[in-house]
């Protein structure tokens, strides 16, 4: 399958690009340089139509963190996370690609990391960075009804690292190397690029109506009913 990964010269496209294999990768971003196959470009540029028709599904990783309130960012944040989301699926169901898989982020819970979360409650995120994203994720419902093809979904991560660096957490603004703890001081465990590429791999494959899943390296931060496992086919390998 000839995959497009949409600011994949990221952490977390790196991550991807070093465990799917078994793909013909593409990776869209303005970025310099990225890994293997590099377009230099967003989705306003021209070049990117072309890039996405010859491509069988697009995985959509770019996305802006805004860290402070800085109004630029904030700003940067709502153009990326959620316009450019439009803009890629609106490519993706013009061209009838197979699949469209949107990465998302727990942070749509406003608790998410300091309590367990229940993934079936709809996602209460104000700040930002949570709320744009969940905006993104109504992008994906809204445009996946309108049409068959591709088949959508939004991967809800959570503290994606390494393989080497697991149960531990590599933040990509830093590179520290931190353990995720509950509020109450509990330890958790970060996703490991493994498990992320796997579920990638089965987001690709999903073929029902749009769904958010949570893709996370350790259940205890959920509670209630979770079917990822049913209904995408993936858990994670690595658990604590």
């Amino acid at each position: 399958m000839r995959v497009v990964l949409i600011g994949g010269a990221g952490m977390v496209g790196r991550l991807l690009c070093a465990h799917l294999t078994g793909h013909d990768l593409v990776v869209l971003d303005p970025a310099a340089e990225g890994p293997g196959e590099h377009v230099a470009a967003d989705l306003t540029d021209p070049r990117a139509p072309a890039v996405i028709a010859g491509a069988d599904a697009v995985v959509h990783l770019a996305a802006v963190v805004p860290r402070t309130a800085d109004p630029a960012r904030v700003s940067a944040a709502y153009a990326v996370n959620v316009g450019s989301t439009h803009l890629a699926l609106d490519l993706a169901g013009r061209h009838e690609l197979t699949a469209f898989v949107h990465v998302s982020t727990m942070s749509v819970y406003a608790d998410y990391g300091r309590v367990p979360v229940d993934p079936a409650a709809p996602p209460d995120a104000v700040e930002p960075y949570g709320l744009s994203k969940r905006l993104a994720e109504e992008v994906c419902r809204t445009l996946a009804a309108r049409a068959p093809r591709p088949a959508v979904c939004s991967l809800r991560l959570a503290y994606p690292t390494p393989d080497a660096d697991w149960p531990a957490w590599r933040r990509p603004d830093s590179g520290e190397l931190t353990r995720p703890r509950l509020a109450d001081g509990t330890p958790s465990a970060a996703l490991a690029a493994g498990d992320l590429a796997a579920a990638v791999e089965a987001g690709l494959r999903h073929r029902g109506g749009y769904r958010a899943f949570p893709v996370v390296g350790d259940p205890r931060t959920l509670t209630g009913t979770d079917d990822t496992a049913e209904v995408l086919g993936w858990a994670p390998a690595r658990t604590p």
